[in-house]
């Protein structure tokens, strides 16, 4: 048992000895337990004692030396960017007032007495990034983005599944969709072109029956696009302009037809 890993290269004379040893050493239910034995003769030792037993100090580091790691997909879990550890040996585990991280264990290298690093961008020999880090992390973020982080094989599959379905009956709403946006297309064209006949038909008949000049036509062409009753209803209360039939006596008489007919005689 050490304080803090410091060993005896440190330059801090009371604290470059081990304080105690650990007794009972045993794993259970996936943990590493070790009962404490303090040195009751070494002052400082003692100090570190007191502190753990009123619960000042309650946090312990093990130093390992790495035996063996693998990057077999089998033993890799979501998000992980280095290898795992899979035979190491213990060296020696440390009562700590600060640990690194209260949720894991501080971990020190037996070559270089240095603390070994698990995050991205940190350089570590014994633990390099894995070459996939970045597509098993794109995978996590996806599967969070799906809501599936926490989700077995199976329900991930059945998502896929109910997704990729999903997308095929959008794709034949889409085609759907898309064949009646044509045939109202062609109905309603249908409907402008019969309408704009029906418009220019009206106005066309009042031109030729004289209820209106030809150089109306356009004006009146307009007002009935805008409102076709109410154009019609002008133009039905307008009177023909009729002609006489040839049976039915002299056409109306036209005082400047008269007059041309007279210098016309006359030239000749």
């Amino acid at each position: 048992m050490l304080w803090n890993h410091i060993r005896a290269w440190s330059d801090k004379d009371d604290q470059v000895l081990p304080i105690g040893r650990w007794e009972n050493l045993r794993v259970e239910n996936g943990k590493l337990y070790g009962d404490a034995v303090f040195d009751e003769k070494d002052e400082f030792a003692q100090k570190i004692a007191s502190k753990v037993e009123q619960k000042i100090i309650n946090a312990c580091s093990i130093s390992i030396s790495v035996v063996t790691t693998s990057d077999d997909s089998t033993v890799i879990v979501q998000g992980q960017s280095r290898p795992t550890i899979m035979e190491s040996r213990l060296r020696e585990v440390s009562i700590v007032d600060i640990p690194a991280n209260k949720n894991s264990v501080r971990l020190f290298d037996e070559a270089t007495n240095r603390e070994m690093s698990f995050a991205d961008g940190v350089d570590n020999f014994l633990l390099p990034i894995l070459k996939n880090a970045d597509d098993m992390n794109f995978k996590d973020d996806a599967l969070a983005a799906l809501d599936l982080k926490e989700a077995d094989e199976k329900a991930i599959i059945a998502e896929i599944v109910r997704l990729k379905s999903a997308d095929r009956e959008v794709t034949t709403l889409r085609t759907d969709k898309t064949q009646l946006e044509e045939k109202l297309k062609v109905y309603t064209d249908k409907e402008v072109a019969d309408a704009k006949a029906t418009v220019i038909a009206l106005v066309d008949d009042a031109v030729k029956n004289r209820k209106i000049t030809a150089s109306d036509r356009e004006d009146y062409l307009a007002l009935a696009e805008k409102d076709f009753e109410r154009t019609k209803k002008i133009l039905d209360a307008k009177p023909e302009v009729k002609e006489l039939s040839e049976g039915g006596g002299s056409r109306q008489s036209d005082p400047w037809a008269e007059r041309f007919s007279e210098i016309e005689k006359n030239r000749k």
